[in-house]
């Protein structure tokens, strides 16, 4: 909890020494009232300055509802691009001058832009804190390449996940590893997989999340007789250690704004077990884009970086004509490499 709690100021010139040339950090400023233009302290190699955009907080979040009510109550492909479009436009990225990588700090409702939805040519990454790039992770001896966990038995509480299943099988295909499916899907199975860690762990399954609590936002896992919940709170105090994170469910990268502006859920959990990248949805997404999008990333996961297949799987299900509520539904968080 004292890593949760407490807070590390880092001075500007070490946060740029990390970044490379042309990364860019956009490290959102914190406003009191929502007719307060949204601003960022852009931070380069070898600059900084401020930048202020002609969209307030309340105009952006306004926007971002009309996107989810294109996704969720009419889905609507044609108006889900023109809502991508605008909030791309009133973000102005291609003017923040990122050429290779792009890393976000959010604050209120920058945390639910969906990053994949908007006409971007780099990855973008999502991090929890300003000082996130100079910080010193937990070290993880990744003793085997992946763990996968996929479908657990629910005992009828929640729907079977055949998607899930089918996708849990091929990523363990690829990793060359049994994954965990149906009543072996279980916390105890996951965790003697992982060990003292691995490169990459990948969960299909549900997660429920919790707004009024965000510790008590969980994933589903198999138990002895019924659906057994692993929430978040049980993350911080016992980490699964992993090097990247893929949380192939619905709403798992949905958290909390709480005091001081952080992100409260279950990517941050994994964070604080030493997790590097976490890979996770804003909303829901069926399964043929979800096997789409997760085929592609593995792909070029082995042979490349997280960020760079991240933005292959989003230019790959772009390309195939999937709508932005499938290909934007993913974000990732971290490190980029």
């Amino acid at each position: 909890m004292a890593d949760v709690l407490s807070i590390a100021t880092r001075d500007l010139t070490e946060i740029q020494s990390t970044l490379g040339a042309g990364e860019i950090l956009a490290y959102t400023l914190p406003v009191r009232e929502s007719t307060e233009a949204v601003s960022f302290l852009m931070v380069g190699r070898a600059t900084a300055q401020i930048e202020r955009l002609s969209i307030t907080h309340g105009k952006l979040k306004g926007l971002l509802r009309t996107f989810k009510r294109a996704v969720f109550s009419r889905p609507d492909p044609a108006l889900q691009k023109s809502i991508a479009a605008a909030i791309g436009r009133k973000l102005g990225i291609d003017r923040w001058g990122a050429r290779t990588e792009l890393f976000v700090v959010p604050s209120g409702q920058l945390y639910f832009v969906p990053w994949g939805a908007l006409d971007i040519s780099v990855p973008v990454a999502v991090l929890p804190t300003g000082g996130w790039l100079a910080r010193s992770p937990k070290s993880i001896e990744t003793g085997g390449a992946a763990a996968v966990l996929g479908d657990p038995k629910f005992f009828g509480e929640l729907k079977q996940l055949a998607g899930a299943r089918r996708e849990a099988q091929r990523v363990g295909e690829r990793y060359r590893v049994d994954p965990l499916i149906g009543p072996a899907a279980t916390d105890e199975a996951l965790r003697g997989k992982v060990g003292g860690g691995v490169r990459m762990l990948h969960l299909a399954t549900h997660a429920m999340f919790d707004a009024r609590a965000p510790l008590e936002s969980s994933l589903a896992l198999s138990g002895e007789s019924g659906t057994e919940h692993l929430t978040a709170a049980e993350l911080f105090e016992n980490p699964i250690p992993a090097e990247v994170v893929i949380l192939s469910a619905c709403e798992t990268g949905v958290g909390t704004v709480e005091a001081g502006d952080d992100f409260l859920g279950l990517a941050r959990s994994f964070y604080l077990g030493g997790a590097r990248t976490v890979l996770n949805s804003l909303w829901p997404v069926e399964d043929k884009g979800t096997m789409a999008f997760m085929r592609v990333f593995h792909e070029n996961a082995l042979a490349s970086t997280p960020g760079h297949a991240w933005l292959s799987a989003r230019n790959s299900l772009k390309s195939q004509g999937y709508p932005p509520s499938v290909y934007g539904a993913f974000v990732i968080g971290g490190a980029l490499k």
